[in-house]
Parts: structure tokens; sequence; C-alpha cells
């Protein structure tokens, strides 16, 4: 398989179309489907490359897994608009420019990002609300990248799609916190393209927009214009006329149902619903509407409602309309909805018909029982109960129909979306006008004579009639016409919107009704000349089905215009009815010129015309109401508006007409404002009106004032196209120019006149440029000369207004306004006169206000911008008015934020022509940058626009520039000054985050400036701050710090970005950091070639200089850190302190990693090879300490911010680690105090207040009692000595309290007792202390059983494989839990610490070597008992102690835990398994004594042993008697307790049916053959003789306490217990005749003697008999409730076991010592123990006295000395006195044989191996301990006598057997060979001791 490799520009694209699965192929990857992949090599089926987002990703995957994008290879632009991105390269789609192209690629890279974003937010903050609104932006901005990539899009759509995609996008990042992208019109642009000022303010800009919300209400706000989009369904339920054979017209419309006078909004439109169930406007097509140019106001009203008023079309009466019968329209029903609920709706898919509507139902209401007077009502009635909400769905029905909003002009809807646009779709228009008219449409109406509009509605409301002669109402029928002067009708009458023009429209009947109420909307469509000769009538007929023709009865007319001229007025008319002539009313008013026009058509202002004539009279109790409305833009209402038209006709009036149109309201004025500017301009050439010319002026000053308003700044381009377009006034610029001088002059002083003036200002101009434009080709020299000498006049009018202006300087404000008119003024005037004669204005403004000065900047502002500028001649006068202006406010601290936008836009003008303005970019820098950033030191409120301004000129600074700049500061202070304030800023810039961080652009190019501007200052550091004296240490250290800070800036780290950024941010300027690296070297190695300079900044600079070589970049590492070995040179001491500190400060807060490690060591050992001043043993010790450090603190960081422990158990340890390595590595106290403080605080919150104590006492311990005053640190403030120990001894005596360690807080209250008492003489003190010391005191024998403290537990925890962390990997550790906390508790908080580790089988056992070097983890958890060794500390006691004060140093100060395993060896011999049962006992060392500072503690040694079946077998017995001697004790201190436990245990005992009891033992070792075969063993066996007669003694005595204390129906079985015993007691005496029954009972007391469990302790047994006793040590399974032993090691069921250990608290709580052995009697001598020491030739013989029932004590004459603990203990934890440690036999060991006894599980003996103790200065030595023959046993007689003796107990017995093996030499058991120790008589058996202990 041959790879080919494609080079760079042939690298392909490809996306993965399905997911991949590597499996098996180790250089695969896996892929995901939409993946995106580079390409870098092919072969035959498969690719080779990495993942685009994820570089680290790379492999091979299949060929046809992906797809390989077209990439087009022709493209060329600029860096900037790629950004150097793949994405920009790839071709998304056929059709699309390179523009939309990157439009595509960055929304698919936006998409993607986001989903990274709401991941993370998922993750963090599943409830937030943002994350499914986010999730709604995704898909749709999948739906518009689909619309954007469609070939068939028009570029108008294109661009409003690129818009909204772009909007989205940026809205989308800010809510995500993700980079804000710059856009220029759209597009994105780079740091390359554009100006540092002008890419800050398009960030400005798109923050302003992005901090909003997009809200249908918000983005209803942008529009003028919107449309209510209609599609109507069905009926529901489907509602037919009653008869069954009619058609239903259904009439849709827009209702502002107002109380005071309700009104339609929009025309009707009709769909008709036929008797075959089809509907629409046309059979067999769907009825679609678009009511549009709806206005904010009407969809914010709450009272518009969609109505549909639904007829029947058909007869009168209930017949069929066919076969020649007249179809008549009648009233059935109304439906309304109301707006609110269609704007308020959410539309999922906008502009598109089947997402964007919603589906409603309109509640209608039929009128009932053909009361046709109803229809009028029901639309008011039905109204209210929808505002109510009180609708009964039982009684109405439902139209159902689809409704949506449309926002914008509807010429673009149309475009975008031409579905909804079909031919069946009807165009409903608005009763009126928007409120502001679009300027696309207006420019229509100024040029398209065709689209203006004359539209004429007419409201028929309603009538009254008299009934007459008629026996019943008449059915009537309106009738209306439109009829010009000669009679003929016109057909221009629609009926609703879908109708074409008709002649006529005949509205509704209803049915015996004299009192009709149609209203009904009709649209009359006349042209502006029609208007003057037609008129409105409207017949009334009556109906009906008998009569063929309707007769007319009645007419009323209404003229269309007055006489005045004027369109009749938009209100509510009452017309007066007239009757007809008879002749007319059989033949009607057709073809007849009409006689009626000299009557009055309104009843309410007849005027001078008469009531009849010959031909019709009136009716005058008859009326009609119709309401007329007026859409024209040609037509008007106003009758000045009029006069003003017609200003010819009176002349003479001139004045008072230009006076009157000034009334008339905006918006007339501006529908009209062709023809009236047309009518103004006309005037001023007029000869006839030349002396009003004032008023004209005037006038056209109103209307161009209505143009800057709100309401009609639409308009505004409307104007300036009328300029362009339709002014043809060559001669008016003179006259013009004549008023505005005569307003500047201030002649007519009109103050409101000059403000207007100086409104429009800008529009004045342009009609006087475009006039004398228009007079260009005809004039003459003389004719230009006029027009220079008015101009001159001009500014010299203009020149003395602003001299004496008034205070405020109002009126400055129209030098603005000049400047807006330059690009006209310099089609006539030369750029250099035009700019002269502007500067001397601008210059002879006063100073002596700062308004004045604002006024100036406003009008540089935009000279700035003018075309001024931009020409050579005149740039020059400009920039020098500028700068003059700008250094006058900056050195006068004025006007601040004007300048910083003067500035910014004069240096953007000059940066994007900075090839050709060299000069004046030199003039700029030279004159302003000292200024500028003495301002910006200073600060304001514009303080970053004016650094986005300073950033600008340093970017277009090179190093000549820079050489004028400090050679036009001719002091070298000033250039000092100059150096300083830029480095300051600079900082300054980069340390206050003058930037957002999500401004990345922004960032990355300020970041270059300040890259190139460090290097630039960098030979003037040099120059001016080194040599000699002016050497300034301040100013160096400030350019090192703003290196340092410039390195580790966020923005620059890009290993932190993912992959795409980081290729973008690195191809625009590449890895800035390094650049500025080796600047910082450079620089420092220069100051070191200077002199002896370096020392200055030793330590201060190494904590900066460490923070550069911790960032994780190679090559600025390997530049950065020689420099640490240079100071190494300088001072050792401090530099190696300093970097110590500072590593632990940096790499806490996160910076560094473990390769800095690596690096730092390669390139100091590099550099110490060469040395030559013997140091190099001392930088080697130094750098390998730095190392381990480095390490250390590495693992305290990532447990610190990654433990998932709720206990934090491994984030202790590393602590533990970090305080070890500063005490006793590197002495760094204030480090050292730190970690003890932590090291408290953690304890402290997890609850470990024991361990928080112990960790208080290190640094307490290092305090003396002296006055020396302290300095404050962490925890404590500034005080004396004693007070901080004072202080520390009261917290560390509240943790042990809380801890429960009463015995570890005595000793301190003591001490500081007798400070107290004999050094401050504290009385009150001491008192509260004495107080606490006895609370501490009555808590350890407290008098309440339930409050005892409970043992802990401890537990073995082993971690194995490389995944665990690295102090924890393939170590072992040894944990105290709670006496609660079992090993399932354990093992769950390792799960949770460690979800992927797995347990090991074998809890011991150490695993394969595979396993240890596996990258997996595994560990094991196992329970261990403690074995706190022998003690003397109860030794002297005169009296039996308190086994709740002796338990305490059980589990407590223990540095030697055990664990047993049993086996049966060679095999399981089933009849008797004691025969074969052995023990393997492990016993483990830790390295600090438990409880310590940390609960829990590392294992250093583990050793192994056996215990043979016959030492088994002693132990369980031993710890049998002790159980039952304890029980006994209870019973017999409370015989009032429940006997339950005491027969159990008796029974069991006496009658053992399970294990047999002591048969079964007899029957293993009592038998010679058994004594033959292992001589070795007499020693045991006589041990186990005497523990089974002591058993049988124990049992007598319970037999004889339950006799006394047994209840009557316990009697049976107490004799049957008896019996049994006796039998048992037969056969112990046939196989040990010497085997008596001895009792425990005292001769004087009857009570049981008790004795210390200290003694015991004492008395040379191992610490494991001690626990075997003590409540809740569960090591034996010993099992009561099955009156059996279980023998076999393992353990009970857990539900047997907790209720044992419950048993076990409560039996010990009540019970108060522990009790001594029964004494052994014998008939063997005494003999002497020998203890031989191996370090001298001295042996000494003890004697040992039988064991018998008094109080033990040690013999004085025994040479084996325990170092016992002192009076005040000392709490040095680390060198103070240590319990006896197990160490390798035969070096400076004893002995001991070991018998452990539990409650859970058998526990073997074993040969246990002690140092022991000594002093710190003092060398332990080892004395092999041998035991003497037991004495013969005295009479029974004699016991009493012997109780009261005092004897030291012997020594326990040695274990025949030992072997010592390290841990990963474990045998396989239980295949182990064992050696064998023959007897001697030297060492007789001896039996261990045992107390008594009750159980349940």
């Amino acid at each position: 398989m041959v790879w080919t490799t494609t080079s760079q520009a042939q690298r392909k694209i490809g996306i993965a179309v399905c997911r991949f699965r590597k499996g098996d192929i180790a250089q695969a990857i896996d892929l995901n489907p939409c993946d995106t992949v580079v390409i870098e090599e092919q072969c035959p089926g498969w690719y080779k490359g990495y993942l685009l987002d994820d570089r680290a990703v790379s492999g091979i995957f299949p060929s046809e897994y992906v797809h390989v994008r077209k990439i087009d290879r022709s493209i060329t632009a600029t860096e900037d608009q790629v950004n150097n991105h793949l994405y920009s390269r790839i071709r998304p789609c056929e059709g699309l420019s390179f523009e939309d192209e990157l439009i595509v690629c960055e929304l698919t890279e936006t998409l993607r990002e986001w989903f990274k974003a709401i991941k993370e937010l998922y993750i963090n903050s599943p409830q937030d609300t943002m994350l499914a609104y986010i999730q709604k932006e995704i898909v749709k901005l999948l739906e518009l990248r689909t619309s954007f990539t469609a070939p068939y899009l028009t570029s108008t759509l294109r661009t409003q799609l690129r818009t909204e995609i772009t909007n989205k996008i940026d809205w989308g990042n800010k809510k995500l916190g993700l980079d804000v992208v710059p856009r220029v019109n759209g597009m994105r642009v780079g740091p390359k393209s554009i100006s540092p000022i002008e890419l800050h303010k398009i960030h400005l800009d798109t923050n302003s927009f992005t901090t909003g919300n997009m809200t249908l209400t918000a983005v209803r706000d942008t529009y003028n214009s919107h449309h209510l989009y209609l599609h109507f369904k069905t009926l529901s339920p489907p509602l037919n006329p009653p008869s069954g054979d009619g058609d239903l017209a259904i009439y849709f419309s827009i209702y502002n149902y107002n109380a005071g006078s309700p009104e339609f909004v929009s025309e009707r439109v009709m769909c008709k619903q036929y008797r075959n169930g089809t509907q629409g406007s046309q059979a067999g097509q769907s009825f679609t509407a678009m009511f549009v140019d709806l206005t904010t106001a009407d969809l914010n009203l709450e009272d518009a409602y969609l109505i549909a008023q639904v007829y029947k079309v058909g007869s009168l009466k209930n017949a069929r309309a066919d076969n020649g019968v007249i179809a008549y329209k009648r009233p059935y029903g109304c439906a309304v909805l109301p707006l609110r609920d269609v704007l308020h709706s959410k539309h999922p898919k906008p502009y598109d018909e089947e997402g964007f509507t919603k589906d409603f139902s309109m509640s209608l209401l039929p009128i009932r029982n053909n009361k046709d007077d109803d229809f009028s009502n029901i639309t008011d009635h039905l109204i209210r109960k929808v505002k109510e909400r009180k609708i009964d769905d039982k009684e109405i029905g439902a139209v159902n129909v689809a409704l949506g909003m449309l926002h914008g002009e509807i010429s673009s809807i149309r475009h975008k979306n031409p579905q909804l646009f079909t031919r069946s779709t009807i165009i409903t228009q608005k009763l009126g006008f928007a409120d502001v008219i679009a300027p696309e449409r207006c420019a229509h109406y100024v040029l398209l004579e065709h689209e203006t509009r004359n539209d004429f509605y007419v409201n028929l409301f309603e009538a009254e009639f008299e009934r007459g002669a008629k026996r019943a109402d008449r059915n009537i029928e309106a009738k209306i016409l439109v009829v010009d002067d000669t009679g003929k009708e016109l057909p221009c009458i629609a009926g609703d919107a879908s109708d074409a023009p008709t002649s006529h429209y005949e509205s509704a009947v209803f049915y015996h009704s004299n009192h009709p109420r149609w209203n009904e909307v009709v649209k009359i469509g006349l042209t502006e000349h029609q208007f003057h000769s037609c008129h409105l009538r409207i017949e009334f007929r009556h109906c009906s089905n008998n009569a063929p023709e309707k007769k007319l009865f009645a007419f009323s007319y209404i003229p269309l215009e007055d006489r005045y001229g004027t369109t009749v007025q938009d209100r509510m008319h009452r017309l007066c009815v007239y009757k007809p002539t008879k002749y007319e009313s059989n033949s009607g008013m057709k073809g007849a010129a009409p006689h009626y026009l000299s009557l009055a058509f309104d009843s309410d202002s007849p005027g001078t015309k008469s009531m009849s004539n010959s031909q019709c009279t009136i009716s005058q109790k008859e009326s009609l109401f119709v309401r007329t409305t007026l859409c024209s833009t040609k037509l008007t209402q106003d009758a000045n508006l009029v006069s003003f038209f017609k200003w010819k006709d009176d002349i003479a009036n001139l004045d008072r007409v230009l006076l009157n149109v000034q009334r008339v309201k905006g918006d007339e004025l501006m529908r009209h404002h062709t023809d009236f500017l047309n009518t103004l301009f006309q005037m001023t050439c007029d000869i006839e009106a030349c002396y009003h010319q004032p008023r004209i002026f005037e006038a056209l000053i109103h209307i161009l004032k209505f143009s800057k308003e709100k309401n009609y700044q639409q308009f505004l381009p409307i104007i300036e196209l009328y300029i362009e377009r339709s002014f043809c006034a060559p001669l008016v610029h003179r006259e013009l120019l004549t008023q505005i001088q005569r307003v500047l002059d201030g002649q007519d002083n009109q103050r409101e006149l000059f403000k207007n003036v100086i409104a429009v200002f800008d529009l004045l101009f342009k009609f006087i440029i475009r006039s004398a434009y228009l007079h260009a080709d005809k004039r003459e020299d003389a004719e230009h000369g006029l027009l220079c000498m008015s101009m001159e006049n001009f500014w010299k009018a203009l020149q003395k207004l602003v001299k004496s202006t008034d205070k405020d300087g109002s009126k400055l404000t129209i030098i603005t306004r000049v400047v807006d008119v330059f690009p006209e003024l310099l089609k006539l005037l030369p750029p250099d006169s035009l700019a002269s004669s502007f500067s001397e204005t601008i210059r002879v403004i006063p100073k002596r206000n700062s308004d004045f000065g604002v006024h100036k900047l406003k009008c540089l502002s935009k000279l700035i911008n003018s075309p001024l500028f931009d020409h050579e001649d005149s740039r020059h006068i400009v920039l020098d008015l500028c700068n003059s202006q700008i250094l006058f406010c900056l050195q006068n601290q004025t006007d601040l934020k004007l300048v910083a936008e003067n500035l910014s836009d004069l240096l953007a003008a000059i940066y994007k022509n900075r090839d050709t303005m060299k000069t004046e970019m030199e003039l700029v820098v030279t004159w302003l940058i000292k200024p500028l950033a003495t301002t910006i030191l200073e600060g304001s409120e514009s303080v970053r626009l004016l650094i986005g301004c300073l950033i600008t000129m340093l970017s277009m600074m090179d190093e000549a520039l820079f050489t004028k700049v400090l050679e036009h500061e001719k002091d070298t202070l000033v250039i000092k000054k100059l150096c300083s304030d830029l480095i300051t800023i600079m900082s300054n810039i980069i340390l206050e985050a003058q930037i957002p961080s999500d401004w990345i652009v922004l960032l990355i190019l300020f970041n270059s400036v300040l890259l190139s501007t460090t290097k630039l200052l960098s030979q003037t550091m040099i120059d001016y701050f080194l040599s000699g004296s002016n050497f300034n240490e301040l100013v160096w250290k400030n350019y090192f710090m703003l290196c340092v800070t410039f390195i580790n800036q966020p923005c620059l780290q890009l290993e932190t970005f993912s992959e795409s950024k980081r290729m973008t941010l690195f191809s625009w300027y590449g890895d800035m950091r390094v650049k500025m690296g080796h600047i910082l070297f450079d620089m420092w190695q220069e100051l070191d070639s200077f002199g002896d300079y370096l020392t200055v900044f030793i330590p201060s600079m190494v904590g900066p200089f460490l923070q550069v070589a911790l960032v994780p970049q190679s090559e600025l590492r390997m530049t950065i850190i020689p420099v640490f070995y240079g100071m190494l040179m300088l001072d050792f001491e401090k530099v190696q302190g300093e970097i110590v500190d500072k590593l632990d400060e940096l790499y806490i807060d996160g910076s560094g990693d473990l390769s800095f490690k690596t690096a730092f060591l390669q390139r100091i050992m590099e550099s110490a090879s060469s040395d030559s001043s013997g140091r190099k043993e001392q930088l080697t010790e130094s750098v390998n300490s730095i190392s381990l450090l480095i390490d250390l603190l590495y693992d305290y960081r990532c447990e610190l911010n990654a433990t998932s422990s709720e206990q934090g158990d491994t984030l202790r340890l590393s602590t533990l680690n970090l305080l070890d390595f500063y005490q006793n590595k590197i002495q760094r106290s204030q480090l050292y105090t730190k970690y003890v403080y932590k090291l408290r605080d953690l304890n402290s919150k997890h609850g470990f207040h024991t361990e928080a104590a112990f960790t208080l006492l290190l640094k307490a311990s290092t305090l003396e009692w002296t006055d020396q005053h302290l300095v404050r640190d962490m925890s404590c403030p500034a005080q004396k000595e004693w007070e901080r120990k004072e202080q520390y001894y009261l917290d560390i005596i509240s943790y042990f309290d809380k801890g429960r360690c009463w015995e570890h807080a005595i000793p301190l209250c003591k001490e500081l007792s007798a400070f107290y008492e004999n050094q401050v003489y504290d009385f009150v003190k001491l008192q509260n202390l004495l107080s606490r010391q006895a609370g501490l005191l009555r808590k350890i024998v407290p008098g309440d059983a339930a409050a005892s403290r409970l043992p802990s537990n401890y537990y073995r925890i082993a971690f194995y494989g490389q995944a665990f962390p690295r102090f924890l990997q393939n170590k072992s550790f040894i944990i105290k839990m709670n006496a609660f906390a079992g090993r399932d508790a354990v093992v769950s908080e390792l799960n949770r610490s460690y979800p992927n580790a797995k347990v090991l089988p074998d809890p011991i056992k150490t695993p394969n070597p595979d396993q240890l070097t596996s990258n997996q983890q595994y560990y094991q958890v196992v329970k261990v008992e403690p074995d706190a060794g022998p003690s003397k500390l109860f030794s002297g006691a005169l009296r039996p102690v308190d086994h709740r004060i002796t338990s305490f140093y059980l589990w407590n100060n223990v540095t030697r835990f055990t664990y047993d395993q049993a086996f049966h060896s060679p095999t399981h011999d089933k009849e008797n398994e004691h025969r074969t049962l052995h023990k393997l006992r492990y016993v483990m060392t830790t390295e600090r004594p438990l409880p310590n500072i940390l609960h829990w503690c590392e294992i250093i040694n583990t050793e192994q042993r056996t215990l043979m079946p016959l030492e088994v077998a002693l132990e369980n017995m031993s710890k049998k008697n002790s159980s039952l001697r304890e029980m006994l004790v209870g019973y017999q201190s409370d015989k009032q307790m429940d006997q339950k436990e005491l027969s159990m245990s008796l029974k069991g005992t006496i009658d053992a049916q399970v294990n047999g009891g002591i048969p079964m033992y007899q029957n293993a070792f009592y038998s010679p053959e058994y004594a033959a075969a292992h001589p070795e063993h007499a020693d045991l066996l006589n041990d186990f003789k005497q523990c089974v007669r002591q058993h049988v003694s124990i049992l007598n005595d319970g037999l004889t306490l339950f006799k006394e204390i047994g209840q009557n129906e316990l009697r049976p079985l107490i004799n049957a217990l008896c019996d049994e015993f006796k039998k048992l007691l037969s056969k112990v005496k046939e196989t040990d005749s010497g085997c008596e029954v001895a009792s425990l009972r005292s001769v004087g007391s009857g009570s049981f003697l008790s004795v210390s469990d200290s003694s015991r302790v004492s008395s040379g047994y191992s610490s494991s008999d001690v626990e075997s006793v003590t409540p809740n040590r569960k090591s034996a399974s010993i099992s009561h409730q099955s009156g059996s032993f279980d023998e076999e090691g393992g353990a009970h069921s857990s539900s047997t076991l907790r209720k044992t250990r419950q048993d076990d608290h409560l039996t010990r709580s009540s019970r108060s010592t522990f009790y001594a052995k029964l004494p052994i009697v014998t008939n063997q001598p005494a003999s002497p123990v020998k203890e031989s020491r191996a370090s001298s030739d001295e042996e000494d013989d003890i004697l040992v006295s039988p064991v018998l029932p008094v109080k033990k004590r040690s013999l004085s004459t025994s040479s084996v000395q325990y170092a016992a603990p002192p009076a005040s203990p000392s709490f040095d934890l680390v060198n103070r006195p240590l319990p006896a440690t197990p160490t390798a036999q035969g070096q400076n060991a004893i002995t001991r044989s070991s018998t452990y006894h539990g409650k859970t599980s058998l526990k073997p003996s074993t040969t246990a191996v002690y140092n022991v103790p000594r002093s710190p200065n003092q060398q332990r030595t080892t004395r092999q301990v041998h035991r003497p023959a037991l004495p013969t046993p005295p009479d029974e007689t004699d016991v009493s006598t012997a109780r009261i003796k005092k004897r030291q107990p012997p020594p326990p017995p040695q274990s025949q057997i030992s072997s010592t093996i390290n841990e990963d030499e474990r045998p396989e058991l239980p295949a182990r060979t064992v050696a064998s120790t023959p007897t001697s008589e030297d060492n007789p058996p001896i039996l261990p001791r045992k107390t008594f202990k009750p159980k349940k």
C-alpha cells in the first residue's frame, strides 16, 4: 500500500457522511457524521489526515466514509477576507459569490461553536432558559442557510437574508459569550484591512446592537408597514341558509370597535360559500387575502378586530332563487376575532405559507327567527362577549381561518415570498394612508402618475324611513351610483376588494325593516378631474318576491366636491331623503339629467339651497347616514391648500394665502409636496410676486421643516429626489441666497424663523446649488461674478453671526449645516477657496465659552468627513484647523469626548490613505502624541476611545517616524517622560482590560501594535535610561513588566483555543509571545552588558520571569529559562527561595505543567555544564529539589481542581506531601505555615477534627511562651508569641473536643493552666480553663452509658496501576474510619473518586506486574485490626482502671495493624476441622501513628506470619473465655438484665451441637498421637489445657449465677444445662485429670474482681490480646445464637455482624471495668524467665509468679524496659516516641508470642517482632525473652489469699513457628512449608491473659 502525500496547496477537505469506529485498527481515528477532516495523504480506499476542530486527532480513515468537498483554487482575496481559514475556500454550493460563500462558511462554523457552547451550558445549567432559545435560533439559522443557498434568489432578497443571518449570529455569540465578529456591510473584517480606531468603533456598534432582545415587538417596530395574511378554510360546524339551497357571502374586514365611533380600518373582501360546498373568490379556488399597509397604531389597538359579515344570497323568503327569481342579499350572522390574539401568537417559521400562519376560530353568531334588525346589534353584542370572555360554544359557530403577520414593504415581501401572492390572493387596502409612506413608494408617486391613489370610500351606515300607508315595513334595498352632471352613470364602484368596478352597488335587504343598518363600505375610484363634475346618488327601492321589479320610493345624493374645489370632508353625513316623481318611481332615474343638484343634500347644514322643487320634495322625517373617507395624493380637503394652488386668482391677497397655507397639517402638505414646491418656485420667479419673497421663503421653510421631523423623516429622500429630478428653477438661487443673508443678518428679528432656517440649511443650499448648476450652461462671466459676490456676502454674514453669537451658542449650529452642503458647493467653488473661507469663519468664533468649543468640534467632525479633506489643495488647511483645536482641548482637558471622536475620524481618514498621506500622518503624530498620552494617564470618561486613537497613531509609526517624534521634542526630559508614559499606558491597557475579552480581533490588532511599539522603545531605553546617571530602575522595571504582562495575556494563549481559531489568529501575526520573549531576553542581556545593574532586579524580577517561563510554549521557555541560571549565579539563596515561593503561587493559580520541569532541568544543567565556579553540585541539588516541588505542586493542583471525592482524601494527602517538603527538604517557614492552615481547614471542613488538631499542633509546637512580637499571617493578626500560642492551644483543644479525643486535649489544658497560674497570673482564664478541663474529664467517663465513645475502624487500601495520581500509584495505606463506616462505605467512596477503578478479587495479595504497570486503575480494600502493643501507662494504678479510660489507647496512636486469612493444610479434615485450621497473619506498619494529621497513612512495611492449628485453637478458646467472663460481670452488676443472652451463651457453649465444642478440641489435640507428632507444641498444649480448665470454671460460675437470677419458668432449662455440664466435665476429666472446677467468686463480697486493661497490656502479651476483648473488635467469629463456635476463619453475615456490634455497644456501656482471668492451678514448679540482650552479655533472671486474680504490675527487677510516655506528653509528631514497631526478626528485635483476639473473623497467632522504643538520642537494644515454667498451683483453699497478692504476669508464650517475608514474596497458601522450633524447659507454656466481656 503506497501513500501519496498532498502538498499544502492541494490538500482536500472531507465531511464525514456516517459514523466510523476504528475498532482494532490502532492507526485509525473515530469519525462522527459532519466531522470535517483535512486530507494529507491518500491511498486506494484510505485517507490520512486530522480533524479540523482538533488537530491532535489524526490518523487514517476509509475514503468511503467521507465526502470530499470542492475547493476553488481560483479564489484570490485578501487575507482578512478569507481569514486564512480552510472553510473560506470551500464551495458550499454552486452559483454563490465569494462574499456569500464566506457567509455560508461562517454560518457553518458558528453552528459548530454554538453546539459546543450549549452542550457546556446544558451540563452546567440544564434549567437555563437561554438553552431552549439558542436551540430555536439554531433551527432558524439552519432554515436560513437553506434559503440563502437557493440558486433562484434575487440579489435584494439575498442581501436581506445575509443581514438577517449575520444579525442572528452576532446576537447569539453575545448571549453565549463567544467572540464578537466585526463587520462592514455585513462582511467580516480582519485586523489588517482596517484601522484600529475604526475596528474599535465597529465593536462598539456591534456591542450596542447585540445587547438587546430580539423580540417580536422589536422586530415589528423596526418596520413602518405591517400586513395581515388571511386564508379562509371552513365554517365550523358547516352552516347553510335555513332553506339549504342558498349561498353564503362572507365579507372580511378589519374593524375598530370604539364605543364612541366604531369604524372600518380596511376595505372589505368577500368570500362566497356555494351551496355545493366549494368556496373562494371563484369556484374551485381557495380564498386568500392580504390586508396591507396597516400601521403600528392599528396593531396596538385593543379594540382592533377582524370581523366577518355573513350574508345569505337567495330569495326574500325560504324559496329558491332560481328560475328567474331575483336573488337578494340578506343578513345572516357575524363573526369576530381580536387582532391581539394574532399579534401575540408565536409563529415558528416566518415567511413560509405552511408554517408562519396559525389557525384561529372566529366566533360566529347568526341572527335568530329572521329578525334582520338584529344584524346591526350582533357585532356589538359579540364583541362585548369576546371582551368579557363569555362565549358559549353551544350557541355559536365558528369561521375557521389561518392568519399570519408580515412586516416591511409589500414589494419586498412579494419578492421574498412569491408563494403567498397567487392569482387568488386579494390585496385589500387600508381606509387611509400609513403613518409614514416609504421612500420607494413615494418615488413612484412623484414620477409615475398612474401610481397615484384617488380612492374615495363610502360607508353606507343606516337610514330612517316612515311606514306611511303600508301595513308592514318595507324590504328596503339601497343602490349606490356615481353620476356626472349629464346624468351618466360611471362604472367606478367596487363593493369589496375582489370586485371589479361596476356602475352601481346594491346593498343587503333587511326584511320588513324601515330602519335598516347596513354598515357596508364601497370604494369609488375616479380621476382627479372627474371629481369636479360627479356626485354620489343613493336610490332606495322596495323589494318583493311577488313583484318582478324593485320600486323606487326615495333617493339621496352628495356631491364629491364643493364649490370651492375641496373634496367632501371625512365625517358622518346626514343626507336628506327626497321623494321622486311618480314617473321616476315607476321607470327609474337612469339617463335623466340630474334636476336635484340645486337642492340641499345635507340636512345638518342645508345652506342657501332650497329643500324642494317642482320635480321632487324632501321627506322631513326620513334621513340617510353615510361616512366618507378620502385617500388621495392629488385631491385635498383643505381650502387653504386649494387657495394656494390657485394663487393667481387672488394675487392681491397673496400674503394672506401664504400665511394660511402654513396652517395646513403636515401630512396633507407632504402628500402634495411636489405640487406645493412647484407652486412656490413659480411664485419666486414670477415678477408679480416679487414683493412677497419673504413670505414665499417662509412657506418654503415651512414645508422643508416637516421633512426633518420624526413622523416625516422618510420624506427627506423624496425631497432630495425632487431636487435632483424634478426641480427646474435655474434663477431661484440668487433670491434664496438673499433671503438667507437677510435671516443671518437678523433684519426681521425672527428667532423662530432663524431656527427653522438652520434646521433646513442643507436642503436650502441643495436648492441653491441645483439652481446655480442648471443656470451654469447659460451664465456668463458677469453672472459667475455675481454668484461669487453672493457667496462672499454669505460668508461675511456668517462670520458676523458667529462673532456676535448669543451666550449659549445656539446660532453656531448653522456652521455644521454649512459643512453638509460642501459636496454641492464644490461643484461651483474651488476646494482651497472654500476651505479658506470656512477656516476663517471657524477661527473668528470666540473662545470665551465652552459651548462654543463644542460647536467647533462638531463642525470639525463633519469637516474631516467632508470632501474638502479628500482634496489635496484643501487638506492642509483642514488639518491645520483640526490640529490646533484638538491640541487646545487636550491641553486644557475640555470636551474630551468630542475630541476623541474628532481625532478618531481624523486618524481613520489618514489611515485609509497612509501611503499617500505620509506628511499629514507625520504632522498629526508629532503634534498630538505627547498631549494625548498625558491626557490618557490623567483619565477621563472617553479614555477607551482615546486609547484607540493612540494605538492607531502607534500602528502608523515606523522607526523613521518614531525618530522624528523624538527629534521634535528637544528636551531630553520630555523624551524620557514620553517613553515612560507610553510604557505605562501600554501596561495599563493590558492590566486594566480596557478591551473586553470577546473582542478578539481588536485585541489581536492592539497587541500587534504594542509589540511593534515595544520593539521601537528598546533602543530608546538603551540610549536614554541606561548609561551612567540616566539609569532609571523604575522605567526598566515597568518595561520588563510590560513584556511579562503582554506574554501572559489570555487572548494570546493560542493553545487554549480551538484548532480553527488558533489557525486564524496564528495566520495574522504568528505567535506574538515568542517575539516578545526574544525582546525581553535581549533587553535583559543588554542590561547585563552595561554593568552590575541586574542585582537591582533580584529577586523582584524572578516571579515575572517565571510567569513567562511557565507559558506552555517550548521556544519561549527555552529562551527565558537561561535567565534563571544567571540569577542563581548572582545570589543563589535569594533566587532559589524566590523561585520556590513563586512556583507555589503560580502553579496553584493554574500556570505551568510538567513539561516545564523537563525544560527547566535541561536548560539549567546545560548552562551549568560549562560553569567553572564550583557550584554545579549545589545547582544540581537545587534543580532536583525544584523538580520535586513541581511534581508535588502539579499533583496538588490536579487534586484541587479535579477531586471528585466528597472527603477530599487525595487532596489532603497531596497537601501533606507539600507540608513535608517545606519542612524537611527546603525550609520555607511561610509556605510551611500556609499549608498547615490549608490542611487544618481541609480536615475541619470534612469533619476530621482530631486530624485538624494534630495539624495545628505542628505549628503550635514551634512557638514558645515569650513576649516576642510576631507578624500577621494567613490566620492570625500581628500579636505576641505567647498570645498566638495561646490561640493555637485553645483552637486545638476545641478540635480535640469535637473529635472526641479528650485525652489529647487534657495535657494542653494542663500546660496552659500552668502558664496562666505561674506566668501571666490570669486567674479568670485559669478558672474557665479548669472548668473546661473538668468537662473533658467528664466526657471520658460519662454518667450516661450511651455517650461512651465507639472505637474506630481501620482499613487497608492499596492502589495499583499508572492511572492513579502519582502519589498513589502502587502504594498501600491504612485509613481510619468511624465506627459505623463499613467496607461498603469505603468502596463506595473510592468508586465516587475513581469511577473507572476496579476492585481486585484478592484483598491483600499484590497483583501481577502487568497490572502494576498498566494504564488502568485497581484497588484493594480490607478491614484490619489495630495492634497498640504493650504499654505501661497504667502499670502503677492502685485500683482497677475503667475500661472507658484504657480502651482509648487500644485504637489510638497505633502504627501496627494486622489482618488474618484462614486456610486448611494439608487438606480439610471435615470430621474435625480444628486439626487442619491454619491462619496467615499480615502485620502492617505505617509511617506515622494513627490518628495523625491525616486520617490515613502509607504502609512502610508488611510482614507475614502463619499460625498453627493449636495456636488458632488456643486463641479462640481465650477469646471465648474473655467473652463469657465479661458477660457474667455484666449480669452480676445488673441482675435485672434480660436473661436470654445468658441462657443462649451457656447452652451454646455447654451443649455445642455444631462444632462439637471442647470434645472436638480434645479429640484433635489431647491424643498421644498428636503429642508424638508435634513434640514442639508441648508448651502450647499445656497452655491450651489450662485455658480449657479455665473455661470449665467460667461455665460453672455461669451456671451458679444463672441459678441465682434465673426465673421460675427457666428452671427446666437450668436443670438440663447442669446435667449437660456434668457430662462435659466428665469428658474433660477423662482426657485431663488435672482439671478442677474453681470459682471466680470473691470470698467477701461475692463479686468478680477487676483489673485494668492497661495492666494486661503491660503484662507482656501482644496488643492483639487486648484488642480481642475490646468492645467492637470483631476478629473472631463466635456465634452465640447458634450455640456453637464458628472457627472457620470467615466472617458472619453482615446482619449478624451489625447486630453483634450493636449488642456489644449496649453491653459495653453498662459496665465499668475489665476483669482479670481465673488463676490457673497446675502441678508444675515455677521456673525463671530469662531475657537475653543482643547488645551486651548481661543476663537477668526474672521469676514470674502464676497468674492470680489480683491487680497486675510490672516487676521492678525486669530487665526489659519499655519507653513509657512522659507525664506531659510531647507533641512533636515527627520525633515523638512511637509505640512498638514491627521490624525484621533478628535485628534489634524482641520476639514475643502474639495471640490475637477478635469477634468477627478468626485471626491467627503470630510471632510478633517489636522494636524497643528509645529516646531520640538513644539507640534501641534488642532482648530475647525466655519464659519460665509455671509454679506449682496452690490448693483451692489458697485461692482467695492468692487473689489479694499482686503479681507481675509472665510474658506471653513464644510462638514456635515464625517467618518474615516481604510483601511481594507472599507464598501461595495453603501450600506453605512451616518450619518448627523445638521446645525448651526454659520456655514453659503460660496461659495468655483473658478478660470477661458479656455478649448477646
